[in-house]
């Protein structure tokens, strides 16, 4: 259970009544509220049991044109009066601009069904240690003869809620709950040995399916035994839909506006160009209820909205939060981003993903004569997010007249994010989303592959 540390009305109240004090031209009051559980098990066993609760108040406030911010995880009132202080001296020593400003109210801003479930106040101990239990003994299960050990199942859950309001008249809360597994399962034979790791989430409890993230652990860590690399060339590839989330996370910072207009975008030439492949439609939608950044409204309460940024291979649409919104003479899509209370809002996606297609995995692996499936890349992090450059490790499975030959690692992934999208022939209808990012799988026409 929630202990009461922090009525949002009552700090918020406070902090008016601090900065009324003072002579400012807006404020925006951003409070958040947490409570978080991680289990851990090992062999059958309870490694580790893991609660925490956390609070905190952030304020940006303008004076002058110029934007203060700070933050406090304390609601006393001594604490709240640093606070709106640190925020007005901190405005002073920073250049002025006519853009800064807060959202105004769009009407009643309505709660999102599904984001929520109540229940997770009410689960006891033994039920989240079950989920974490049953995850382990799924990817045993699976093959026992060749899952050796499960390195670790992990459980986890959170609720939070979230109180804003503004000088423009804004007030918004919402609560939301989050729940969690994971898990990494070892297979081998003989002196090889691999690793398979999955990983979902889902909104209520009932929904997580801690079983599949144990088959399918199992099931990536046991496919890979056997694996050799291929002769270096291009290949057409069908690629697993989590691998797609990572490719599509290079992408994601090009959709924001502020980079697009400070050349950090692949996208330079704007609107209408035609970047992907026809068969990719995309969209940022803060209210998609798979995805993990499912909200009411953004970290500036501005409400959430499906955007769409491709339709059918063309750019049609950018992000825009507040600021960037009132540069452009655009209004905010609602992409805003908070990761807590210790630095102020800034633009990025809510969950952007690719439209799904209608075809099962299956059919598109039968539409692969001679090529690759790509289960696993290793080292996304190391593309390139302005030229869409790229060059990656890669597991994955040979494949001849649409039929598995052969395990295939040591070889290396490399080209370009935008000519992979727009080399994409098929979107299955495998859909899911990996945390922000959702996608099926892609059948890409060519790839190049490094082996041997």
């Amino acid at each position: 259970m929630f202990e009461d540390r922090l009525n949002p009305k009552e700090t918020a109240d406070e902090c008016i009544q601090q900065i009324k004090r003072r002579r400012v031209d807006g404020y925006e009051i951003y409070l958040i509220q947490s409570i978080s559980t991680s289990i851990e098990v090992r062999e059958e066993k309870l490694d580790s049991f893991k609660r925490a609760q956390s609070m905190g108040v952030g304020l940006r406030i303008i004076k002058d044109q110029r934007l203060g911010f700070s933050y406090r995880s304390s609601s006393d009132v001594p604490e709240i009066a640093r606070m709106v202080k640190a925020a007005i001296d901190g405005a002073a020593n920073l250049p002025s601009d006519p853009f800064y400003g807060f959202t105004a109210p769009s009407g009643d801003l309505r709660p999102t069904p599904g984001i929520y479930d109540e229940r997770i106040r009410r689960i006891s101990a033994h039920e989240r240690i079950e989920k974490a239990m049953a995850m382990e003994a799924a990817a045993l299960a699976f093959d026992p003869k060749r899952i050796r050990r499960v390195g670790k199942a992990t459980y986890e859950d959170a609720v939070r809620t979230v109180f804003l309001v503004n000088s423009e008249g804004v007030e918004a809360d919402a609560t939301s709950s989050i729940f969690m597994g994971s898990v990494m399962a070892v297979a081998g034979e003989g002196s090889e040995s691999e690793m398979g790791w999955d990983f979902d989430f889902h909104h209520c409890f009932e929904g997580i399916d801690v079983a599949r993230i144990g088959r399918e652990a199992a099931r990536k860590a046991g496919e890979k035994l056997g694996g050799r690399p291929i002769k270096s060339a291009f290949y057409p590839a069908l690629i697993r839909n989590e691998v797609a989330c990572q490719f599509l996370s290079v992408l994601a910072p090009s959709f924001a506006v502020e980079n697009v207009r400070k050349g950090k975008s692949l996208f330079a030439n704007g609107l209408d160009s035609r970047a992907f492949s026809s068969k990719v439609t995309m969209y940022d939608d803060g209210l998609h209820l798979q995805g993990i950044a499912t909200f009411p409204f953004d970290g500036e309460g501005v409400e959430s909205q499906k955007t769409p940024v491709v339709i059918s291979g063309k750019i049609t649409g950018f992000l825009y939060d507040c600021y960037w919104a009132s540069r452009e003479g655009e209004r905010s899509t609602g992409n805003s981003t908070r990761e807590g209370i210790k630095a102020p809002p800034s633009m990025g996606i809510s969950n952007l993903y690719i439209e799904r297609g209608d075809r099962p995995f299956d059919d598109l692996l039968g539409d692969l004569h001679n090529g690759i499936v790509i289960e696993e890349v290793m080292g996304i992090h190391t593309a390139n997010p302005i030229s869409g450059d790229f060059s990656l490790g890669a597991t994955g499975f040979w494949v001849e007249r649409g039929r598995r030959v052969h395990p295939v690692k040591g070889i290396a992934i490399s080209g370009n994010v935008l000519d992979l999208f727009k080399n994409v022939e098929e979107v299955g209808a495998d859909f899911r989303f990996t945390g922000k990012l959702g996608s099926s799988s892609l059948i890409t026409s060519k790839l190049a592959i490094s082996g041997h």
